[in-house]
């Protein structure tokens, strides 16, 4: 029944915004295939300008549209006239809450793929053979300074990482809105008070965190490894020795402040929902 219901959220949502990432990756190609026109004069280099312009609004416009919508969504059919019907699905709470988290999560690994591979084609910053062959020969060093014992176990644990926090802040706006339908008028001003709420919860106990880990370290100057054509700066070996844990504790942070969001969507959704 979960893959149903992603199924039915992705259809919704799916050819509005396959089309605006569509329209972003091609406007990265167009500014690749005509930058070397358009820094050929003034005349062109207003029209450069223009495209610019053009393109990080259609960026920006894709990254917006992509949350924007997808929040909206999971209001209109749980909390306004829509859940009527919704709600009336033979499927939990918790299962309907998970298809949007999930189709929501897609929908933001798609749109950060979209936006950085079109910003790089616009800035030309497709790596050449050299800089490729010179990353692999750093990906080693990298991954041993930060305590792994190979370069895909490091790729492993950072995408997965990566993966665990965009799924809590994207569960943290749900938990928002949730919380703002309790709210007996104004819902929508309630529900981005909640959020601000929220997340400042949420950036003091990550800086805490950062302190409590990085702090007696904080005058330590890292080693700096060059190959070819790419300079890292490597941490010290004292903080080198704890970036596992720290690691692990972001993650078991991270896992828990998702855990409460979905709990509090799941609460309000089960025992306190409002379609007024």
């Amino acid at each position: 029944m979960l893959g149903k219901l992603w199924k039915h959220e992705w259809k919704a949502n799916c050819r509005l915004l396959l089309a605006v990432h569509l329209a972003l990756l091609a406007m990265g190609l167009v500014g690749y295939l005509i930058q070397g026109i358009l820094q050929t004069g003034p005349v062109t280099s207003v029209i450069g300008g223009l495209y610019i312009l053009l393109f990080f609004l259609l960026a920006a416009a894709a990254f917006l549209l992509t949350h924007i919508l997808m929040i909206i969504r999971y209001y209109r059919n749980f909390f306004t006239a829509e859940g009527y019907l919704v709600h009336t699905l033979p499927v939990g709470p918790g299962s309907k809450l998970l298809a949007k988290c999930l189709n929501h999560l897609v929908w933001s690994l798609i749109n950060q793929v979209c936006v950085v591979s079109a910003v790089m084609l616009v800035i030309a910053a497709v790596p050449s053979e050299e800089q490729m062959e010179s990353l692999l020969e750093i990906l080693p060093e990298a991954a041993k300074a930060m305590g792994f014992s190979s370069v895909p176990s490091m790729l492993a644990v950072l995408t997965g990482l990566i993966l665990l926090m965009l799924f809590s802040a994207i569960l943290m706006f749900y938990a928002a809105i949730s919380l703002g339908s309790l709210f007996p008028s104004h819902r929508i001003l309630g529900s981005v008070l909640c959020w601000l709420g929220l997340w400042i919860a949420n950036q003091i106990v990550n800086v805490v965190m950062m302190v409590s880990v990085f702090g007696p370290y904080a005058g330590m100057e890292g080693t700096i490894t060059q190959a070819g054509e790419i300079q890292v700066t490597l941490p010290p070996p004292q903080v080198t020795e704890i970036i596992g844990t720290f690691l692990g504790t972001v993650a078991a942070v991270t896992a828990v402040m998702g855990a409460i969001y979905y709990l509090i969507s799941y609460f309000v959704l089960s025992k306190r929902l409002n379609l007024q």
